[in-house]
């Protein structure tokens, strides 16, 4: 694959990946990947059913503790985001949470949020972020 992109002159930013790569076991197989393909993001795909903002915070903390071992790699999280990460569960929205709880670098955003009508609401979490990439 990375002889492809060198020949295409393609550079690859991000790979998305299944919350068990953000495991202590599933993580350096996520840091290889993105080595061999030159990418600097490694991408949350989706939190999967998370229901409460305790489970939020969970998430939250995975990915800074993520965050933390990717650095000294010169390499980033990022999360790509839903409809149901601005959705309020329990009187917060979970971006409002994983931006309150995670710790610097910020992560970068890849957003989807089609069905979200207030866009600036979600922009003034997503403008948190170092990177963000965002499509109607």
């Amino acid at each position: 694959m990375r002889k492809l992109l060198d020949d295409l002159k393609i550079r690859c930013m991000s790979t998305r990946n299944e919350m068990n790569a953000f495991t202590p076991e599933g993580i350096q197989k996520a840091i290889e990947l993105n080595q061999i393909l030159g990418a600097k993001y490694v991408l949350l795909s989706s939190a999967g059913r998370v229901e409460s903002i305790d489970g939020w915070k969970g998430v939250a903390e995975r990915l800074t503790k993520v965050s933390e071992k990717l650095k000294s790699l010169n390499m980033r999280i990022g999360c790509h985001n839903h409809e149901l990460e601005f959705v309020p569960i329990e009187g917060k929205r979970p971006m409002e949470v994983l931006a309150a709880t995670m710790t610097r670098p910020r992560p970068a955003t890849e957003n989807n949020q089609g069905g979200i009508d207030d866009y600036d609401e979600a922009a003034r979490h997503v403008l948190r972020s170092t990177v963000s990439r965002r499509r109607p």
